[in-house]
């Protein structure tokens, strides 16, 4: 095999590979693919066992993932993460989004949302889903923390909770204000933090001041439980769309709404009841 053939491979940017291989990827090899991809370099010296012990996957899934991305294994793969830049930009997400076919937009994102719903239905296991359920059932008041796209997503559910009779509160800042929203954290409350790629200093804060208070929390992440998994009660792996491509937040909601229902069947009284009073409120509009 001469020096060009080896090398044209190696060029070819891992996100563009992620792209064009979702279909033949398996939802554990996703994982890998979206840990690669959003670390880059940072990645290259990690072996193939470290990988999966902070995926919760095996040896073997990561080796495989690398082959079905084209590479001879995980050795070429990490040679060809060396020379590329940390993780692909927003604007390269898009384009490879864009370029990735010749269907219609709209048909192109619902297939990769059928996908990533595959993905994360067979990622959270009913028991880690009902426990979470659990948690939050048990609370007084429940806090929803996102920043970012994930802010609308957590001022969305405290509306629907609060219609299902569950008192709840949107965290959304960060920086200095997050500060004022640490003091919403009690050993009454239950929180749900929607935090993807990196650990940011305002979860960190956050998880400290759970932990003081002993206030359980629901982790919803895509890369995170390796490194936050010790510090929760419960977490909930969702991917923001495919590895590699312009995020979706929609297997995020849809986990969300799961959530939400099944507070409701915990107590459908409760729910039930909250809703007519909505509705009477309602009626008392001019």
């Amino acid at each position: 095999m001469n020096g060009s053939t080896v090398q044209q491979p190696l060029q070819e940017p891992l996100g563009d590979r992620v792209a064009r291989s979702l279909g033949t990827l398996s939802p554990a090899q996703r994982l890998v693919a979206e840990y690669l991809v959003g670390f880059g370099r940072s990645a290259v010296v990690e072996s193939a066992s470290v990988i999966a012990a902070r995926l919760g996957v095996s040896d073997a899934t990561v080796v495989r993932t690398a082959q079905a991305l084209g590479y001879t294994g995980l050795p070429e793969l990490r040679r060809a993460l060396a020379g590329q830049a940390d993780g692909p930009t927003l604007a390269q997400r898009l384009h490879r989004t864009l370029a990735r076919d010749d269907t219609d937009v709209l048909t192109s994102s619902a297939d990769s949302l059928v996908t990533s719903v595959d993905a994360l239905v067979q990622q959270v296991s009913g028991p880690r889903f009902d426990h979470a359920v659990a948690i939050l059932g048990e609370a007084d008041r429940l806090l929803w923390s996102g920043i970012g796209p994930s802010a609308p997503l957590a001022e969305y559910a405290t509306i629907v909770a609060r219609r299902l009779g569950r008192p709840s509160v949107a965290l959304t800042r960060s920086g200095s204000g997050a500060a004022d929203d640490l003091l919403e954290v009690s050993p009454t409350t239950a929180v749900v933090v929607l935090t993807y790629g990196r650990l940011h200093p305002h979860v960190d804060a956050l998880l400290v001041r759970a932990a003081a208070s002993s206030a359980p929390v629901v982790l919803i992440t895509d890369v995170l439980e390796s490194v936050l998994g010790e510090r929760v009660a419960e977490t909930l792996v969702c991917h923001r769309g495919s590895p590699g491509l312009f995020a979706s937040h929609a297997p995020t909601l849809l986990l969300v709404e799961g959530l939400l229902l099944g507070l409701a069947r915990l107590d459908p009284e409760r729910a039930e009841a909250s809703l007519a009073e909505l509705e009477a409120m309602r009626a008392l509009r001019p």
